[in-house]
């Protein structure tokens, strides 16, 4: 029997500097800055999400809850860049930016949020080329329903006929849905032959 090995827990101390900052954010603006400072702290390493994460949790606690949760924390970085490059950036409200900036996170990783920035001119660009899930789903339904050929088709029903045993003493109770599907390939086949 193997012996379990506890390990201990560090624990996540809130930065106090941040309690009070976040403690103090009242508008637009406030926000913005507060994102972009935390952003530096995170890109110079002064800090981390997680304990950005404790400290926006212990000053949420106190009271006072603006715009920014600290699920948002992670996309901070990306944020920052926005509004940095993109010029209609800070216009936007700031749960607008988050949500976004979390769409770019997700749909070009960290390392390639910076290059679709630098490509976009405004935040409509950006949003275009970071759809939401839903309609990602959308288009991968989509394209994957354009791929669909009358050769992929085919080949797949042969494909499909070609695992069946006994193929050559086999018959259909469904003589109608059989006769239709013929009724659609025999012409097919006729206009394939032609050549131009």
């Amino acid at each position: 029997m193997t012996a379990k090995i506890k390990v201990a827990k560090t624990e996540i101390v809130p930065m106090d500097s941040i309690v009070t900052a976040y403690s103090n954010l009242i508008n637009h603006q406030g926000e913005i800055e507060f994102i972009l400072e935390i952003a530096e702290m995170l890109k110079g390493g002064k800090t981390s999400v997680r304990v950005v994460q404790e400290s926006i949790a212990t000053a949420s606690a106190i009271g006072n809850a603006p715009t920014i949760r600290k699920s948002h924390v992670q996309w901070f970085t990306i944020l920052a860049e926005m509004v940095g490059k993109i010029e209609d950036a800070q216009a936007q409200s700031v749960a607008s930016l988050l949500k976004l900036a979390e769409r770019v996170g997700r749909n070009h990783g960290a390392e390639g949020a910076q290059a679709v920035i630098e490509s976009c001119k405004n935040v409509a660009e950006l949003e275009a080329k970071s759809p939401t899930q839903a309609k990602s789903r959308t288009n991968a339904k989509a394209e994957k329903v354009s791929a669909k050929s009358i050769e992929s088709i085919v080949s797949q029903a042969l494909l499909e006929v070609r695992t069946l045993k006994n193929l050559k003493e086999m018959k259909t109770s469904d003589l109608q849905t059989l006769t239709a599907l013929l009724e659609v390939l025999v012409p097919i086949a006729k206009r394939s032959m032609v050549k131009n």
